[in-house]
């Protein structure tokens, strides 16, 4: 209760690094611009960022049998339904 987190990793020019932060408050949107200010510094004190590959894999879901059914993100669906029948 009270509580707002941030936590991750960052590809900086010092290596790649992982980040938490835990603040206790009841203000929560000052805690939350207290965490991306702390972040900031943080990359700063890294050398700033570094680019690294990135591959987005998509969305897998599982059907009653266990079954991995791979989804295409490019693909717009109009909804779930084709998985949400599977689902329990």
């Amino acid at each position: 209760m009270h509580t707002s987190t941030l936590a991750g990793a960052m590809s900086t020019q010092k290596g790649f690094s992982f980040f938490g932060v835990f603040n206790q408050t009841t203000d929560i949107n000052g805690a939350k611009a207290v965490q991306n200010e702390m972040v900031r510094v943080l990359l700063a004190e890294l050398g700033g960022p570094k680019v690294f590959g990135y591959e987005v894999e998509g969305f897998h879901a599982y059907d009653n049998n266990e079954n991995v059914k791979n989804f295409d993100i490019d693909q717009e669906a109009d909804d779930f339904t084709a998985i949400e029948g599977n689902l329990q």
